[in-house]
């Protein structure tokens, strides 16, 4: 068995390289060469009586009955994810993904990820990889791969509503698959942040072996996202998604109508938050990921509590892979496009047996044998 770390995986994972294999997964859905059985959840109470982890190495192991209790700890509630899939030709396994938010107090990843790959021909575990990055990547890599098959090749400008990890892996990959981006608007409620993202991600590029360009990008940073859309070929959004959404969608329902614009979602995974609004969902092309996973956004499920008998999941064109595949045409006569995306687990595999193949080859990695 081989143990892939975090830092590893930051050195064998290739931006265009993931864009590949992603866009070949999902044609590989499309094909019914895959099996990605509903997510599991579990909710982890935690009461505050954990805090020793890390001191002792063992919850529960200091015993603090003699200790005076002087205050009340509210109990935060954890949720850890079980995402299983198989991907022919790719492998099987089971992504382990968590949302601790205390975590940020620990210094700590609040969405920690762990993916276990098993072989195909005899069920042992062959590879344990660290997938917190990973998760970010496969993520920007399939709004990559609707960028490349949807968006202009004319498109000049690219607003990103987000200054995170995400935020940051889009911006890469799209500027990997649509060269013609020559601005890029930052959009945050802080100032400071969208400058600070906007220094990073010059200072990524310019020292990015992956990433050429013919030409200077102007960097914009933001703070009003109806403004930030005025001109935008290409919309990200990337952030922790609230009930209300980020921007008017009747801004771009009206720019659509003389040019192709693409909206990339990514932020929301559950019912009560999203990052646009119904308006732009039901004017636009609407592709899902997975329809399954996308079901439980806001943007599929506020329409519906909205108005009444609207049913969100009949004004989907279809999910990427058939789209991709042609067995969901798009309405050629709309030029907006609303890519939602939750995330799905063969997305999970396919990238993380590609970081096992690369792996393998280079010799990185910690081979444990558990007999």
């Amino acid at each position: 068995m081989l143990i892939i770390k975090e830092s590893d995986v930051y050195t064998l994972l290739k931006l265009q390289e993931s864009i590949d294999v992603n866009e070949n997964v999902f044609r590989l859905h499309s094909d019914s060469k895959v099996d990605c059985p509903s997510r599991t959840l579990i909710k982890v109470v935690d009461n505050g009586n954990n805090n020793d982890i890390g001191k002792s190495g063992e919850a529960g192991s200091v015993d603090n009955s003699s200790k005076p209790t002087t205050t009340t700890a509210t109990p935060t509630t954890n949720l850890c994810y079980f995402k299983p899939a198989y991907v022919e030709g790719n492998g099987v396994g089971l992504k382990i993904v968590s949302v601790f938010p205390d975590n940020i107090k620990k210094g700590l990843p609040t969405i920690p990820a762990t993916i276990v790959l098993l072989d195909e021909n005899t069920g042992f575990t062959k590879a344990i990889v660290g997938a917190t990055y990973l998760t970010g990547v496969r993520t920007a890599a399939g709004s990559a791969v609707v960028a490349k098959r949807f968006a202009s090749e004319e498109s000049k400008v690219l607003t990103i509503f987000g200054t995170g990890l995400q935020a940051q892996l889009h911006l890469q990959m799209i500027l990997l698959v649509r060269k013609s981006i020559e601005k890029v608007v930052v959009v945050s409620k802080s100032l400071d942040r969208a400058l600070a993202f906007i220094k990073e991600s010059q200072e990524k590029l310019k020292d990015s072996k992956e990433i050429t360009l013919s030409k200077d990008i102007e960097f914009v940073a933001e703070l009003d996202g109806n403004k930030a859309v005025q001109d935008s070929d290409i919309v990200v959004t990337a952030t922790a998604a609230t009930p209300t959404p980020l921007f008017d969608g009747a801004v771009l329902v009206e720019k659509a109508k003389l040019k192709k614009i693409v909206v990339l979602s990514v932020g929301s995974s559950t019912p009560a938050n999203r990052e646009t609004d119904t308006f732009l969902f039901k004017n636009s092309n609407v592709i899902v990921d997975d329809i399954n996973s996308c079901s439980k956004s806001g943007e599929l499920s506020i329409p519906e509590t909205e108005e009444k008998g609207f049913n969100s999941s009949t004004h989907i064109r279809g999910e990427l892979g058939d789209v991709l595949t042609g067995k969901k045409p798009l309405d050629a006569s709309n030029n907006l496009i609303l890519f939602k995306s939750a995330g799905t687990a063969i997305q999970d595999i396919a990238t993380a047996a590609l970081v096992y193949q690369r792996a393998k080859e280079l010799g990185i990695g910690i081979d444990v044998n558990l007999d």
